[in-house]
């Protein structure tokens, strides 16, 4: 029980530093997000020739049957989608970054249309049981992309330009000449490997994040929606167009 704890305590302590020292990073993608989901909110009328082909192509994917809202398929979905947009942000963070942007954008688009209708309420309350850990695991994953963006950048650099006080020879004449390129590899690694760590740790944090948004969606956000649409609509058909909306959190 005792090791137990200090595994806990150990992660706790990894974790923590996973996001305290790559707050900004992380706080960077949100406000990107945040502030497209208002463009896409206060530019509905102008983004709407931009936005219909992808939502119609996902009502097309929802009504064929090719895309099941159990809790299995949406979380092989969002995982696969996560590790694109961790892999996209590794890229240069361009396709990570287009792929929040996106995102961001079709919530905002969204809630635009929902609040024309003035039922802005109805789209809040199926969108945020979930939403609640799928936004954060979009940005958390976006953000883990680009720490290991960080870390193979400065692994390279280190490479050929060495810091030798990573050294584990203490001499204060050790130069170039000397040294291996095991070595070389190795002070790299002292110095930028706890880098690759906090990446992986954000890529898990957000697929644990996935898993219960995966759960939450199909479990209750999916019967409250059918419940409410039922109710208000009595067609299965509008139902199916507006889970288009929460599939649409984790663009594929």
């Amino acid at each position: 029980m005792t090791n137990i704890k200090n595994y806990l305590k150990i992660i706790g302590r990894e974790v923590k530093a996973a996001f305290t020292e790559n707050k900004y990073i992380i706080l960077i993608i949100a406000a990107i997000f945040i502030i497209t989901a208002l463009i896409g909110f206060f530019f509905a009328a102008n983004l709407q020739t931009l936005m219909n082909p992808v939502v119609q192509t996902f009502q097309q994917r929802i009504s064929s049957g090719q895309v099941t809202l159990t809790t299995h398929s949406l979380y092989y979905n969002n995982v696969i989608a996560t590790l694109t947009i961790y892999v996209g942000s590794l890229l240069m963070g361009v396709f990570g970054i287009l792929a929040i942007i996106v995102n961001a954008l079709l919530i905002g688009f969204y809630a635009a249309i929902y609040n024309a209708h003035n039922q802005i309420i109805l789209y809040l309350l199926l969108i945020l049981p979930h939403g609640i850990f799928e936004i954060p695991a979009l940005v958390i994953a976006s953000s883990g992309g680009f720490v290991m963006l960080a870390f193979i950048i400065k692994f390279l650099i280190n490479l050929i330009s060495p810091d030798y006080t990573y050294t584990e020879i203490f001499d204060p004449v050790y130069n170039q000449d000397k040294i291996t390129l095991k070595e070389t590899l190795k002070m790299s690694w002292r110095k930028n490997g706890k880098m690759l760590k906090q990446s992986i740790i954000l890529l898990i944090v957000a697929v644990v994040l996935l898993m219960i948004a995966a759960f939450v969606e199909a479990n209750i956000t999916k019967p409250l929606a059918f419940t409410i649409f039922k109710y208000f609509f009595g067609t299965k058909k509008k139902i199916n167009l507006f889970f288009c909306i929460f599939y649409l959190f984790v663009i594929e």
